[in-house]
Protein backbone atom coordinates (compact mmCIF):
# COMPACT_ATOMS: atom_id res chain seq x y z
CA UNK A 1 0.00 0.00 0.00
CA UNK A 2 1.57 3.56 -1.16
CA UNK A 3 1.12 6.59 0.66
CA UNK A 4 -1.14 7.69 -2.53
CA UNK A 5 -3.16 5.00 -1.61
CA UNK A 6 -3.20 5.76 2.03
CA UNK A 7 -4.04 9.62 0.98
CA UNK A 8 -6.93 8.56 -1.20
CA UNK A 9 -8.28 6.46 2.32
CA UNK A 10 -8.36 9.65 4.32
CA UNK A 11 -9.86 11.73 1.96
CA UNK A 12 -12.52 9.07 1.56
CA UNK A 13 -13.59 8.99 5.14
CA UNK A 14 -13.49 12.18 5.31
CA UNK A 15 -16.37 12.48 2.89
CA UNK A 16 -18.32 9.59 3.91
CA UNK A 17 -17.96 10.80 7.89
CA UNK A 18 -18.80 14.39 7.12
CA UNK A 19 -22.51 13.24 8.01
CA UNK A 20 -24.66 11.75 10.51
CA UNK A 21 -24.87 8.76 9.08
CA UNK A 22 -22.88 7.06 5.85
CA UNK A 23 -25.81 6.31 3.56
CA UNK A 24 -26.42 2.50 2.50
CA UNK A 25 -24.82 3.40 -1.36
CA UNK A 26 -21.53 4.74 0.33
CA UNK A 27 -21.09 1.50 2.06
CA UNK A 28 -19.39 0.18 -0.76
CA UNK A 29 -16.47 2.24 -0.49
CA UNK A 30 -15.92 1.19 3.14
CA UNK A 31 -16.25 -2.18 1.63
CA UNK A 32 -13.11 -1.08 -0.85
CA UNK A 33 -11.29 0.00 1.75
CA UNK A 34 -11.67 -3.10 3.69
CA UNK A 35 -10.28 -5.41 1.47
CA UNK A 36 -7.59 -3.22 0.22
CA UNK A 37 -6.70 -2.94 4.16
CA UNK A 38 -6.65 -6.61 4.39
CA UNK A 39 -4.37 -7.22 1.54
CA UNK A 40 -1.80 -4.61 2.53
CA UNK A 41 1.47 -5.84 4.01
CA UNK A 42 2.53 -5.26 8.16
CA UNK A 43 4.80 -1.65 6.79
CA UNK A 44 1.73 -0.89 4.68
CA UNK A 45 -0.93 -1.11 7.81
CA UNK A 46 1.46 0.42 10.14
CA UNK A 47 1.67 3.51 8.29
CA UNK A 48 -2.24 3.78 7.36
CA UNK A 49 -2.79 3.53 11.06
CA UNK A 50 -0.07 6.09 11.85
CA UNK A 51 -1.60 8.20 9.00
CA UNK A 52 -4.83 7.98 10.15
CA UNK A 53 -4.38 8.64 14.63
CA UNK A 54 -2.73 11.61 13.54
CA UNK A 55 -5.57 12.68 10.97
CA UNK A 56 -8.45 15.43 12.20
CA UNK A 57 -11.58 14.21 11.17
CA UNK A 58 -15.34 15.49 11.39
CA UNK A 59 -17.25 14.69 14.34
CA UNK A 60 -20.57 14.39 12.54
CA UNK A 61 -20.63 10.14 13.13
CA UNK A 62 -17.89 9.80 15.40
CA UNK A 63 -18.06 6.38 17.27
CA UNK A 64 -18.99 4.36 13.51
CA UNK A 65 -15.84 6.35 12.15
CA UNK A 66 -13.38 5.01 15.10
CA UNK A 67 -15.37 1.58 15.19
CA UNK A 68 -14.16 1.26 11.58
CA UNK A 69 -11.03 2.35 11.61
CA UNK A 70 -10.57 -0.42 14.64
CA UNK A 71 -12.02 -2.69 12.30
CA UNK A 72 -9.20 -2.26 9.67
CA UNK A 73 -6.48 -1.49 11.47
CA UNK A 74 -7.08 -3.72 15.13
CA UNK A 75 -5.62 -0.82 16.87
CA UNK A 76 -6.89 -0.74 20.36
CA UNK A 77 -6.12 3.35 20.25
CA UNK A 78 -9.11 3.69 17.97
CA UNK A 79 -11.70 2.12 20.82
CA UNK A 80 -10.18 4.64 23.29
CA UNK A 81 -11.19 7.10 20.33
CA UNK A 82 -14.63 5.74 20.65
CA UNK A 83 -14.85 6.08 24.62
CA UNK A 84 -13.16 10.01 24.21
CA UNK A 85 -16.07 11.05 21.95
CA UNK A 86 -19.02 9.62 23.92
CA UNK A 87 -18.17 12.24 27.14
CA UNK A 88 -20.17 11.83 30.23
CA UNK A 89 -23.62 11.22 28.36
CA UNK A 90 -25.35 8.52 26.54
CA UNK A 91 -28.48 7.03 25.70
CA UNK A 92 -30.10 4.18 26.53
CA UNK A 93 -29.80 3.17 22.56
CA UNK A 94 -26.96 4.46 21.94
CA UNK A 95 -25.44 2.72 25.50
CA UNK A 96 -26.75 -0.41 24.04
CA UNK A 97 -25.10 -0.10 20.59
CA UNK A 98 -21.96 0.48 22.15
CA UNK A 99 -22.26 -2.51 24.49
CA UNK A 100 -23.03 -5.27 21.88
CA UNK A 101 -20.52 -4.00 19.41
CA UNK A 102 -18.19 -4.38 21.51
CA UNK A 103 -19.10 -7.18 23.11
CA UNK A 104 -19.11 -8.99 19.67
CA UNK A 105 -15.71 -8.03 18.83
CA UNK A 106 -14.47 -9.00 22.29
CA UNK A 107 -16.28 -12.70 21.47
CA UNK A 108 -14.74 -12.99 18.51
CA UNK A 109 -11.66 -12.15 20.13
CA UNK A 110 -10.45 -9.34 18.54
CA UNK A 111 -7.93 -7.59 21.52
CA UNK A 112 -9.58 -4.00 22.51
CA UNK A 113 -7.29 -2.99 25.19
CA UNK A 114 -7.49 -3.59 28.84
CA UNK A 115 -9.26 -0.61 30.16
CA UNK A 116 -12.30 -1.18 27.95
CA UNK A 117 -14.49 -3.01 30.29
CA UNK A 118 -13.73 -0.84 33.02
CA UNK A 119 -14.75 2.19 30.73
CA UNK A 120 -17.42 0.42 29.58
CA UNK A 121 -18.84 -0.85 33.10
CA UNK A 122 -18.15 2.73 34.70
CA UNK A 123 -20.81 3.71 31.98
CA UNK A 124 -23.60 0.80 33.11
CA UNK A 125 -23.57 2.24 36.38
CA UNK A 126 -24.28 5.89 35.58
CA UNK A 127 -26.51 4.87 32.89
CA UNK A 128 -28.59 2.20 35.40
CA UNK A 129 -28.10 4.49 38.73
CA UNK A 130 -29.80 7.34 36.00
CA UNK A 131 -32.69 5.60 34.85
CA UNK A 132 -33.75 3.60 38.13
CA UNK A 133 -33.43 7.21 39.65
CA UNK A 134 -36.19 8.22 37.12
CA UNK A 135 -38.77 4.49 36.91
CA UNK A 136 -38.39 5.54 41.00
CA UNK A 137 -39.88 9.18 40.44
CA UNK A 138 -42.71 7.89 38.61
CA UNK A 139 -43.32 4.88 40.82
CA UNK A 140 -42.33 1.89 38.60
CA UNK A 141 -39.89 0.19 40.90
CA UNK A 142 -42.13 -0.35 44.22
CA UNK A 143 -40.24 -3.53 45.86
CA UNK A 144 -42.61 -6.94 45.54
CA UNK A 145 -44.09 -8.41 48.56
CA UNK A 146 -43.29 -12.20 47.11
CA UNK A 147 -45.53 -14.76 48.66
CA UNK A 148 -44.43 -17.58 46.23
CA UNK A 149 -42.40 -18.28 42.94
CA UNK A 150 -44.89 -19.58 40.56
CA UNK A 151 -45.42 -16.75 38.20
CA UNK A 152 -41.89 -16.24 36.49
CA UNK A 153 -40.87 -13.77 33.71
CA UNK A 154 -37.71 -14.98 31.61
CA UNK A 155 -36.75 -11.69 30.06
CA UNK A 156 -34.59 -11.96 27.02
CA UNK A 157 -32.90 -9.44 24.53
CA UNK A 158 -33.71 -11.52 21.39
CA UNK A 159 -36.50 -14.26 20.95
CA UNK A 160 -36.04 -15.67 17.20
CA UNK A 161 -36.20 -19.06 15.85
CA UNK A 162 -34.85 -22.19 17.33
CA UNK A 163 -31.59 -22.60 15.68
CA UNK A 164 -30.60 -19.74 17.75
CA UNK A 165 -29.25 -21.17 20.79
CA UNK A 166 -30.24 -17.99 23.18
CA UNK A 167 -33.90 -18.89 21.88
CA UNK A 168 -33.79 -22.68 22.68
CA UNK A 169 -32.14 -21.83 25.91
CA UNK A 170 -35.33 -18.99 27.37
CA UNK A 171 -37.80 -22.35 25.71
CA UNK A 172 -35.92 -25.15 27.84
CA UNK A 173 -36.26 -23.29 30.84
CA UNK A 174 -39.79 -22.12 30.21
CA UNK A 175 -40.74 -25.63 29.33
CA UNK A 176 -38.99 -27.30 32.31
CA UNK A 177 -40.54 -25.10 34.49
CA UNK A 178 -43.63 -25.43 33.41
CA UNK A 179 -43.39 -29.23 33.12
CA UNK A 180 -41.87 -30.05 35.83
CA UNK A 181 -41.85 -27.76 38.74
CA UNK A 182 -45.52 -26.38 37.91
CA UNK A 183 -44.71 -23.06 37.30
CA UNK A 184 -46.62 -20.41 35.20
CA UNK A 185 -43.74 -19.32 32.61
CA UNK A 186 -43.79 -16.37 29.98
CA UNK A 187 -41.09 -15.48 27.90
CA UNK A 188 -40.99 -11.91 27.41
CA UNK A 189 -39.47 -11.13 23.68
CA UNK A 190 -37.53 -7.73 24.91
CA UNK A 191 -36.26 -6.84 21.19
CA UNK A 192 -33.81 -4.91 22.36
CA UNK A 193 -31.39 -5.94 19.59
CA UNK A 194 -34.04 -5.31 16.71
CA UNK A 195 -33.04 -2.27 15.62
CA UNK A 196 -29.84 -0.83 12.88
CA UNK A 197 -26.68 -1.51 14.01
CA UNK A 198 -25.31 2.18 13.26
CA UNK A 199 -21.47 1.31 14.47
CA UNK A 200 -20.88 -1.45 13.09
CA UNK A 201 -20.83 -0.68 9.56
CA UNK A 202 -19.21 -3.36 7.93
CA UNK A 203 -18.82 -5.61 10.70
CA UNK A 204 -22.52 -6.58 11.04
CA UNK A 205 -24.10 -9.09 13.10
CA UNK A 206 -27.85 -10.31 14.12
CA UNK A 207 -29.57 -7.26 15.01
CA UNK A 208 -32.97 -9.10 13.78
CA UNK A 209 -36.54 -9.63 15.66
CA UNK A 210 -38.82 -12.77 14.69
CA UNK A 211 -41.83 -11.18 12.67
CA UNK A 212 -44.27 -13.59 13.97
CA UNK A 213 -44.06 -12.78 17.74
CA UNK A 214 -46.17 -9.85 18.11
CA UNK A 215 -47.75 -8.88 21.63
CA UNK A 216 -49.09 -11.46 23.88
CA UNK A 217 -49.43 -15.37 22.01
CA UNK A 218 -49.01 -19.18 22.77
CA UNK A 219 -46.80 -20.84 21.07
CA UNK A 220 -47.19 -24.62 20.61
CA UNK A 221 -43.03 -25.86 21.19
CA UNK A 222 -41.65 -29.42 19.95
CA UNK A 223 -38.51 -29.69 21.71
CA UNK A 224 -36.63 -33.06 22.89
CA UNK A 225 -38.44 -34.32 25.17
CA UNK A 226 -41.55 -31.67 24.45
CA UNK A 227 -43.89 -32.27 22.18
CA UNK A 228 -46.70 -29.92 21.33
CA UNK A 229 -46.08 -28.13 24.94
CA UNK A 230 -47.29 -24.53 24.52
CA UNK A 231 -44.87 -21.62 25.46
CA UNK A 232 -46.28 -18.25 26.41
CA UNK A 233 -44.48 -15.05 24.97
CA UNK A 234 -44.98 -11.30 25.32
CA UNK A 235 -43.30 -9.53 22.68
CA UNK A 236 -42.11 -5.94 22.97
CA UNK A 237 -42.16 -3.60 19.53
CA UNK A 238 -38.63 -4.45 17.63
CA UNK A 239 -36.93 -1.12 18.16
CA UNK A 240 -34.58 0.46 20.19
CA UNK A 241 -34.35 0.09 23.79
CA UNK A 242 -35.76 3.43 26.11
CA UNK A 243 -36.80 4.55 29.01
CA UNK A 244 -40.13 4.59 28.24
CA UNK A 245 -39.75 0.81 26.79
CA UNK A 246 -38.01 -0.08 30.20
CA UNK A 247 -41.43 1.38 31.97
CA UNK A 248 -44.12 -0.24 29.65
CA UNK A 249 -42.40 -3.76 30.30
CA UNK A 250 -41.94 -2.85 33.90
CA UNK A 251 -45.55 -2.27 33.86
CA UNK A 252 -46.51 -5.40 32.14
CA UNK A 253 -44.43 -7.53 34.70
CA UNK A 254 -46.95 -6.16 37.11
CA UNK A 255 -49.91 -6.38 35.15
CA UNK A 256 -49.15 -10.43 34.58
CA UNK A 257 -48.32 -10.63 38.37
CA UNK A 258 -44.74 -11.90 38.14
CA UNK A 259 -43.16 -13.25 41.29
CA UNK A 260 -39.72 -13.46 40.01
CA UNK A 261 -37.37 -12.78 37.13
CA UNK A 262 -34.94 -14.69 35.05
CA UNK A 263 -32.26 -12.50 33.21
CA UNK A 264 -31.47 -14.74 30.44
CA UNK A 265 -29.04 -13.23 28.37
CA UNK A 266 -27.39 -9.80 29.09
CA UNK A 267 -30.23 -7.35 29.92
CA UNK A 268 -28.44 -4.47 30.94
CA UNK A 269 -30.61 -1.60 31.70
CA UNK A 270 -33.92 -3.75 32.28
CA UNK A 271 -32.05 -6.46 34.27
CA UNK A 272 -30.85 -3.49 36.79
CA UNK A 273 -34.38 -2.03 36.70
CA UNK A 274 -35.55 -5.16 38.12
CA UNK A 275 -32.94 -5.89 40.63
CA UNK A 276 -34.38 -5.21 44.08
CA UNK A 277 -37.88 -5.52 43.15
CA UNK A 278 -38.61 -9.16 42.16
CA UNK A 279 -36.59 -12.06 43.04
CA UNK A 280 -34.02 -12.72 40.50
CA UNK A 281 -31.34 -14.35 39.13
CA UNK A 282 -29.04 -13.88 36.18
CA UNK A 283 -28.89 -17.50 34.07
CA UNK A 284 -27.00 -17.99 30.66
CA UNK A 285 -24.23 -19.85 28.83
CA UNK A 286 -21.05 -18.05 28.71
CA UNK A 287 -20.85 -14.75 30.49
CA UNK A 288 -19.97 -15.36 34.20
CA UNK A 289 -20.06 -11.76 35.45
CA UNK A 290 -22.54 -9.59 33.65
CA UNK A 291 -23.08 -5.73 33.89
CA UNK A 292 -26.19 -5.76 35.00
CA UNK A 293 -27.34 -7.29 39.13
CA UNK A 294 -29.13 -9.73 39.85
CA UNK A 295 -29.82 -11.63 43.58
CA UNK A 296 -28.18 -14.88 42.26
CA UNK A 297 -26.34 -15.98 39.26
CA UNK A 298 -25.88 -19.51 37.36
CA UNK A 299 -23.19 -18.90 35.42
CA UNK A 300 -21.06 -21.58 34.15
CA UNK A 301 -18.08 -22.92 36.73
CA UNK A 302 -15.62 -24.02 34.50
CA UNK A 303 -14.79 -20.49 32.99
CA UNK A 304 -14.75 -18.71 36.57
CA UNK A 305 -11.93 -17.57 37.81
CA UNK A 306 -9.86 -15.72 40.17
CA UNK A 307 -10.28 -12.32 37.71
CA UNK A 308 -13.63 -12.97 37.85
CA UNK A 309 -14.37 -13.28 41.80
CA UNK A 310 -12.00 -9.60 41.78
CA UNK A 311 -14.62 -8.17 38.99
CA UNK A 312 -17.48 -9.48 41.00
CA UNK A 313 -16.23 -7.98 44.53
CA UNK A 314 -15.18 -4.67 42.33
CA UNK A 315 -18.72 -4.32 40.89
CA UNK A 316 -20.73 -5.88 43.92
CA UNK A 317 -22.01 -8.97 42.15
CA UNK A 318 -22.49 -11.69 44.90
CA UNK A 319 -24.37 -14.78 45.13
CA UNK A 320 -22.72 -17.25 42.45
CA UNK A 321 -23.56 -20.68 41.62
CA UNK A 322 -21.19 -22.05 39.51
CA UNK A 323 -22.82 -24.53 37.35
CA UNK A 324 -22.61 -26.15 33.43
CA UNK A 325 -23.66 -24.17 30.94
CA UNK A 326 -27.29 -24.70 30.85
CA UNK A 327 -28.09 -27.56 27.96
CA UNK A 328 -29.56 -26.52 24.42
CA UNK A 329 -28.40 -29.01 22.41
CA UNK A 330 -30.55 -29.06 18.78
CA UNK A 331 -31.59 -32.42 19.49
CA UNK A 332 -31.42 -36.08 18.27
CA UNK A 333 -32.05 -36.71 14.32
CA UNK A 334 -33.87 -39.22 13.36
CA UNK A 335 -32.27 -39.90 10.24
CA UNK A 336 -28.83 -38.48 8.85
CA UNK A 337 -28.46 -35.96 5.63
CA UNK A 338 -27.29 -37.72 2.36
CA UNK A 339 -24.04 -37.19 1.91
CA UNK A 340 -24.84 -37.18 -2.04
CA UNK A 341 -26.95 -33.79 -1.56
CA UNK A 342 -23.17 -32.19 -0.99
CA UNK A 343 -21.26 -34.28 -3.33
CA UNK A 344 -19.04 -35.97 -0.42
CA UNK A 345 -17.63 -39.62 -0.74
CA UNK A 346 -19.96 -41.66 1.53
CA UNK A 347 -17.11 -43.85 2.11
CA UNK A 348 -14.57 -41.02 3.33
CA UNK A 349 -13.89 -40.22 6.90
CA UNK A 350 -16.21 -36.79 7.25
CA UNK A 351 -14.36 -34.27 10.05
CA UNK A 352 -17.48 -31.68 10.94
CA UNK A 353 -16.55 -28.49 11.47
CA UNK A 354 -19.66 -26.01 12.64
CA UNK A 355 -19.90 -21.99 13.37
CA UNK A 356 -21.89 -19.22 12.69
CA UNK A 357 -18.84 -17.24 12.91
CA UNK A 358 -16.18 -19.37 11.47
CA UNK A 359 -14.56 -16.79 9.41
CA UNK A 360 -13.17 -15.20 12.61
CA UNK A 361 -12.88 -18.19 14.65
CA UNK A 362 -10.61 -20.42 11.72
CA UNK A 363 -6.96 -19.36 12.91
CA UNK A 364 -3.93 -20.07 11.46
CA UNK A 365 -3.42 -22.75 13.95
CA UNK A 366 -6.47 -24.18 13.67
CA UNK A 367 -6.01 -24.04 9.48
CA UNK A 368 -2.95 -25.96 9.44
CA UNK A 369 -4.32 -28.96 11.62
CA UNK A 370 -6.94 -28.91 9.09
CA UNK A 371 -4.47 -29.38 6.52
CA UNK A 372 -2.09 -31.66 8.19
CA UNK A 373 -5.34 -33.63 8.27
CA UNK A 374 -5.84 -33.93 4.60
CA UNK A 375 -2.31 -34.35 3.83
CA UNK A 376 -2.29 -37.43 6.61
CA UNK A 377 -5.07 -39.16 4.78
CA UNK A 378 -6.29 -39.11 1.07
CA UNK A 379 -9.93 -41.12 3.00
CA UNK A 380 -11.05 -38.06 4.54
CA UNK A 381 -13.07 -34.83 4.12
CA UNK A 382 -13.65 -31.68 6.09
CA UNK A 383 -17.01 -29.82 6.09
CA UNK A 384 -17.75 -26.68 7.78
CA UNK A 385 -21.25 -26.00 8.32
CA UNK A 386 -23.05 -22.82 10.25
CA UNK A 387 -21.30 -19.61 7.50
CA UNK A 388 -23.35 -18.68 4.37
CA UNK A 389 -19.60 -17.63 2.97
CA UNK A 390 -16.56 -19.33 3.83
CA UNK A 391 -13.48 -17.86 2.88
CA UNK A 392 -11.78 -21.49 2.22
CA UNK A 393 -9.47 -19.85 -0.22
CA UNK A 394 -8.17 -18.30 2.55
CA UNK A 395 -7.03 -21.62 4.00
CA UNK A 396 -7.04 -23.89 1.89
CA UNK A 397 -5.26 -24.70 -1.80
CA UNK A 398 -7.59 -24.82 -4.89
CA UNK A 399 -7.19 -28.41 -5.56
CA UNK A 400 -8.61 -28.81 -2.10
CA UNK A 401 -11.35 -27.16 -2.53
CA UNK A 402 -12.07 -28.31 -6.28
CA UNK A 403 -11.56 -32.17 -5.00
CA UNK A 404 -14.50 -31.51 -2.07
CA UNK A 405 -11.46 -32.32 0.35
CA UNK A 406 -12.89 -29.37 2.22
CA UNK A 407 -16.15 -28.20 1.36
CA UNK A 408 -18.81 -25.91 2.93
CA UNK A 409 -21.91 -26.87 3.73
CA UNK A 410 -23.15 -22.96 4.58
CA UNK A 411 -26.31 -22.40 7.22
CA UNK A 412 -27.98 -25.78 7.61
CA UNK A 413 -31.23 -25.97 9.09
CA UNK A 414 -30.61 -29.69 10.28
CA UNK A 415 -28.00 -29.44 11.74
CA UNK A 416 -28.46 -32.84 14.12
CA UNK A 417 -28.90 -34.55 10.02
CA UNK A 418 -25.76 -32.64 9.57
CA UNK A 419 -23.47 -34.15 12.72
CA UNK A 420 -25.62 -37.63 11.38
CA UNK A 421 -23.82 -38.00 8.45
CA UNK A 422 -20.33 -36.87 9.98
CA UNK A 423 -17.71 -39.13 11.78
CA UNK A 424 -15.89 -36.93 14.60
CA UNK A 425 -16.37 -32.50 15.56
CA UNK A 426 -13.49 -30.69 15.14
CA UNK A 427 -13.64 -27.45 17.70
CA UNK A 428 -11.24 -24.27 16.38
CA UNK A 429 -9.39 -22.55 19.16
CA UNK A 430 -12.97 -20.45 20.20
CA UNK A 431 -14.84 -18.99 22.90
CA UNK A 432 -18.26 -20.70 21.99
CA UNK A 433 -18.73 -24.61 20.49
CA UNK A 434 -20.83 -25.04 23.58
CA UNK A 435 -24.35 -25.67 22.09
CA UNK A 436 -23.34 -27.04 18.53
CA UNK A 437 -20.77 -29.94 20.20
CA UNK A 438 -24.14 -30.79 22.46
CA UNK A 439 -26.20 -31.82 19.56
CA UNK A 440 -22.67 -33.31 17.93
CA UNK A 441 -22.55 -35.74 21.34
CA UNK A 442 -26.63 -36.12 20.70
CA UNK A 443 -25.82 -37.43 17.48
CA UNK A 444 -23.11 -39.80 18.61
CA UNK A 445 -19.88 -37.83 17.29
CA UNK A 446 -16.52 -37.75 19.49
CA UNK A 447 -15.34 -34.37 20.14
CA UNK A 448 -12.20 -32.98 19.26
CA UNK A 449 -11.01 -29.77 21.52
CA UNK A 450 -8.50 -27.69 23.32
CA UNK A 451 -9.02 -27.28 26.82
CA UNK A 452 -10.78 -23.75 26.04
CA UNK A 453 -14.18 -21.87 25.70
CA UNK A 454 -17.69 -22.83 26.14
CA UNK A 455 -16.78 -26.48 25.15
CA UNK A 456 -14.96 -27.29 28.16
CA UNK A 457 -18.46 -27.44 29.98
CA UNK A 458 -19.46 -29.68 27.35
CA UNK A 459 -16.24 -32.13 27.11
CA UNK A 460 -14.93 -33.35 30.45
CA UNK A 461 -11.21 -32.31 30.80
CA UNK A 462 -9.58 -36.13 30.90
CA UNK A 463 -10.87 -35.55 27.55
CA UNK A 464 -9.95 -32.06 25.88
CA UNK A 465 -6.41 -32.07 24.46
CA UNK A 466 -3.59 -29.88 25.61
CA UNK A 467 -2.02 -28.77 22.99
CA UNK A 468 -2.81 -28.48 18.54
CA UNK A 469 -0.42 -31.56 18.58
CA UNK A 470 -1.92 -33.64 20.36
CA UNK A 471 -5.54 -32.63 18.84
CA UNK A 472 -3.95 -33.48 15.44
CA UNK A 473 -2.80 -36.78 17.13
CA UNK A 474 -5.73 -37.74 18.31
CA UNK A 475 -8.35 -36.58 15.35
CA UNK A 476 -6.10 -39.61 13.28
CA UNK A 477 -5.98 -42.32 15.74
CA UNK A 478 -10.33 -41.41 15.83
CA UNK A 479 -10.17 -42.73 11.87
CA UNK A 480 -7.24 -45.23 12.59
CA UNK A 481 -8.56 -46.92 15.64
CA UNK A 482 -12.09 -48.11 16.08
CA UNK A 483 -11.94 -49.23 19.73
CA UNK A 484 -10.79 -45.77 20.31
CA UNK A 485 -13.51 -44.27 18.52
CA UNK A 486 -16.34 -46.15 20.36
CA UNK A 487 -14.69 -46.15 23.52
CA UNK A 488 -15.07 -41.88 23.21
CA UNK A 489 -18.26 -41.96 21.98
CA UNK A 490 -19.57 -43.91 25.11
CA UNK A 491 -17.57 -42.30 27.38
CA UNK A 492 -18.95 -38.44 25.54
CA UNK A 493 -22.41 -39.99 25.98
CA UNK A 494 -22.12 -40.92 29.61
CA UNK A 495 -20.64 -37.18 30.38
CA UNK A 496 -23.71 -35.77 29.02
CA UNK A 497 -26.81 -38.18 30.64
CA UNK A 498 -24.79 -37.98 33.87
CA UNK A 499 -23.88 -33.58 34.08
CA UNK A 500 -25.75 -31.84 31.59
CA UNK A 501 -29.09 -32.62 32.92
CA UNK A 502 -31.53 -29.62 32.48
CA UNK A 503 -34.11 -30.96 34.56
CA UNK A 504 -31.53 -30.63 37.49
CA UNK A 505 -29.80 -27.23 36.37
CA UNK A 506 -33.77 -25.77 36.45
CA UNK A 507 -34.38 -27.81 40.10
CA UNK A 508 -31.59 -25.62 40.96
CA UNK A 509 -32.29 -22.32 39.42
CA UNK A 510 -35.99 -22.55 40.98
CA UNK A 511 -35.12 -23.34 44.37
CA UNK A 512 -32.61 -20.17 44.38
CA UNK A 513 -35.59 -18.42 43.61
CA UNK A 514 -37.63 -19.18 45.91
CA UNK A 515 -34.80 -19.05 49.09
CA UNK A 516 -34.45 -15.21 47.48
CA UNK A 517 -37.63 -14.75 47.85
CA UNK A 518 -38.19 -15.66 51.46
CA UNK A 519 -35.00 -14.70 52.83
CA UNK A 520 -35.13 -10.74 50.88
CA UNK A 521 -38.72 -10.23 49.35
CA UNK A 522 -40.63 -10.73 52.68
Amino acid sequence: MDQNTQLEIVNILHILFSDIQVKEEDKQHLSRIKITTSDASQEGMKALTEMLSSTVFPHDNPLALYFFLFDICKEPKFIDMVFDSIGESLSPVMYYDLFWNLSRRSFIGQSMGSDINKKLRQHHKKMSSHTNAFLDEIGMRQKRQATGVRNIAIISPQILDMRHSPTREAFNLALHLDTYFGCNTSIFNTNSMAYENVMGLTEQFEFYDNEGLKGYQVVSVDYMQFKKKDVRIMSFEPEPMSTRKLANILDTLNQLKIDAVIAHGENLLLQEAVFGVWPSIFATTGTVVPFAHSDAYFVPGHLHNESHEQLARDYGHSDFMLESMLVTPEGKAEKSLQRNDFSIDSECFMYLVVGTRLNNEMTADFAQICQQLLEHSTGCVIAFAGTKTLKLQTYFSKESIDTNRVINLGFQDDLPGVCKMADVFLNPYRLGGGTSSQTAILNGLPIVTLNHGHISAVVPKALRQPDWQSYLDFAIALKADPKLYMDWQIKLEAHFIEHLNTKDQVRKIHQKLIDIAANKYR
